[in-house]
């Protein structure tokens, strides 16, 4: 580990050739020993030299807590005065003592505050990934807080400076992204009236959650950042993408250029839209699953093959109408090669109704010589 000393000090002991020469400079009035490059660790080590009193708070805290994505991000603090330092940002307010929490060492404040100055802090869409990400569950199943919490802590402590605006970022989180721009393709996607769409939506089949998808209408939405360009899991994503169109499943694509430039994000909506479309069209033709279709005991369902030429339809049962001309069918005349079969089963349904009204005979039911033929089904 390298030693840390303040310039001024050093200065004293050294002159400032060999200071320039044997130490690195770390933050402006601090160096340390050695020519390695300096980390994120080396700088909040720094800070604590020259702020004893400091807390780190907002995306500082939040990789202390073990949020995802909260590096590149630069030194946050809390102080009891206002101070300016270059590259560092310093908040001052009031800070209670319940929630400055000891993590690795250091003093940051507790998960739920953490949240809570990302939520007023950032701006709009920016509070809003924060947020979904101080609440995703870590590797091991455990979330750093809860939306529940954080709405708690806003009741818990009334007159807290810009606490409407978590309350406004709040209203718009949805847990399960895994990285601040699926929170971005998620409000986007929402925000144009295609709520259906849910983060980590499973694909039946596989054991595949889509990074936003809909199970009813089989659409995937998938973000492929600069994470994903790398050869090894590029070929895990062709994999990945097989599988989940081999269920039947529209994929579709989405880059940060894509959500950055209007023209390419209207095009984008556009088509999610016109594929939502397509897919609800095709769900209510399809035939649903393990369905049978039955007929009610008793009913004659009767079809005629030609159209009639007389007023009267034979074969039809007793009681029920005669079938007009226009209800009848043209397109089932070719079956008029079954005429034999038909007009069996014609004078059976009609000498059993007749049986049954008096035991009138069966010529009175026979047909004419007519191109009159109905089918009793």
């Amino acid at each position: 580990m390298s030693m840390q000393r303040r310039t001024r000090e050093l200065l004293q002991e050294q002159s400032e050739y060999c200071a320039r020469r044997l130490f690195t400079q770390v933050i402006h009035g601090v160096r340390q020993s050695g020519a390695d490059e300096v980390c994120l660790r080396d700088r909040l080590d720094a800070l604590e030299l020259v702020y004893p009193e400091a807390v780190f708070t907002g995306w500082t805290a939040a990789g202390l807590h073990g949020i995802e994505y909260a590096g590149g991000q630069p030194p946050e603090l809390w102080l009891p005065r206002q101070r300016s330092r270059s590259g560092v940002i310093i908040r001052t307010g009031a800070l209670p003592t319940d929630d400055v929490h000891l993590l690795l060492g250091r003093r940051a404040t507790s998960a739920v505050r953490t949240a809570f100055d990302l939520g007023r802090h950032e701006y709009r869409d920016q509070a809003i990934a924060a947020i979904e990400q101080c609440i995703r569950p870590n590797e091991f199943g455990i979330a750093a807080t809860t939306v529940a919490e954080i709405r708690a802590y806003i009741r818990d402590h009334p007159g807290l400076h810009n606490a409407a605006a978590v309350r406004r970022a709040l209203a718009e989180v949805v847990p399960g992204a895994q990285s601040p721009w699926e929170t971005f393709t998620r409000l986007i996607v929402h925000r144009s009236g295609l709520v259906m769409f849910a983060p980590q939506c499973p694909v039946p089949g596989t054991s595949i959650h889509t990074d936003l998808g809909s199970a009813e209408h089989r659409i995937a939405i998938e973000y492929e950042g600069d994470y994903h360009r790398a050869s090894d899991q590029h070929k895990r994503d062709i994999a990945r993408w097989n599988r989940i169109t081999d269920q039947g499943w529209i994929l579709i694509l989405v880059s940060a250029t894509m959500l950055t430039s209007a023209p390419a994000r209207a095009a984008f909506v556009a088509q999610l839209a016109r594929n939502s479309a397509d897919a609800a069209g095709r769900a209510r033709h399809r035939r649903p699953r393990n369905c049978t279709c039955t007929r009610k005991p008793g009913r004659t369902h009767t079809r005629l093959l030609r159209f009639p030429r007389r007023s009267t339809v034979l074969g039809q049962a007793s009681g029920s109408k005669p079938m007009s001309a226009a209800r009848a069918r043209p397109s089932l005349a070719k079956r008029g090669s079954s005429s034999r079969w038909a007009l069996r089963s014609s004078i059976t349904s009609t000498s059993g109704s007749s049986g049954a009204s008096g035991g009138s005979s069966s010529r009175e039911a026979r047909p004419s010589r007519s191109r009159n033929i109905s089918v009793v089904a």
